[in-house]
């Protein structure tokens, strides 16, 4: 069984939710960039959060029994969650369509601007600085373990605008977590 996480301490705003635990807000923010339009122009949803774990995981530990004990309100009426290992390289490309695409309605940033929003939401997946160079990103990136989740839930809509990603920080002690949903 996964190790129990300890007490997570919790923020809410809207439309977004925001969950602390110990990151800096400017990371919650960077982390949801490539959705923002999905919240902005259309119905879209977003949930941020960046999970402290203590003791840290290691990457054969994340499941999806994992993603349950994190309370994560997407996940908050799923029946069956489902967690999977995804490469780096897939999840750049799932960030850099969500913003290149927008969501149902709108907030769509192609080309260079979808490109811009990924490499900020990926900056505050490995916990970067906005200035850092996109080597370290990529370095960073590499060396995270991604996975994409989800489940059958009221917050999801079963939709191409269902988005579930988490990355565990290179040594597991860190789990930065975005999930959006848009309907049309």
């Amino acid at each position: 069984p996964d190790p129990p996480l300890g007490a997570i301490p919790r923020m809410g705003m809207t439309p977004a939710l925001l969950r602390l635990g110990g990151a800096p807000p400017a990371r919650l923010e960077a982390l949801g960039t490539v959705v923002r339009g999905w919240v902005a122009e259309s119905n879209g949803r977003l949930e941020v959060a960046v999970f402290e774990l203590d003791p840290p995981l290691a990457e054969r530990e994340v499941s999806s029994s994992l993603f349950a004990q994190l309370e994560l309100h997407c996940l908050d009426t799923a029946a069956a969650i489902e967690a999977r290992r995804a490469p780096a390289a897939r999840a750049f490309a799932i960030l850099f369509t969500c913003a290149a695409q927008g969501g149902a309605y709108g907030g769509a940033r192609h080309g260079a601007y979808g490109r811009l929003d990924a490499w900020r939401s990926l900056a505050g997946f490995v916990g970067a600085g906005a200035d850092a160079p996109l080597a370290e990103l990529e370095r960073h990136a590499v060396a995270a373990a991604w996975y994409d989740f989800g489940g059958a839930t009221s917050w999801f809509h079963g939709s191409v605008w269902d988005l579930g990603l988490a990355a565990l920080a290179p040594g597991g002690g860190s789990l930065a977590v975005l999930a959006a949903t848009d309907v049309d």
